[in-house]
């Protein structure tokens, strides 16, 4: 138990802080790979059951952006 701060600190050193309920490591790499390639983000979305804002912050590295692109 620590304050806010600490506890996003710790989220984010163990890869949970960005709603790791609904996505993982392998499907942010498909989503990018997916706007990469020129799928439309609504598509992309409704693919993963998110909304269109999170895949362009996906994209857009406004979130996830501590993990590295990898060949998917």
């Amino acid at each position: 138990w620590g304050t806010k701060s600490e506890q996003a600190e710790d989220k984010r050193k163990h890869g949970t802080l960005y709603n790791s309920k609904k996505l993982n490591p392998q499907q942010i790499w498909e989503i990018r790979k997916a706007v990469k390639a020129g799928e439309s983000q609504c598509k992309i979305a409704k693919r993963f059951g998110i909304h269109q804002v999170t895949v362009s912050e996906i994209h857009l590295r406004k979130i996830w952006h501590h993990l590295e692109d990898v060949d998917v």
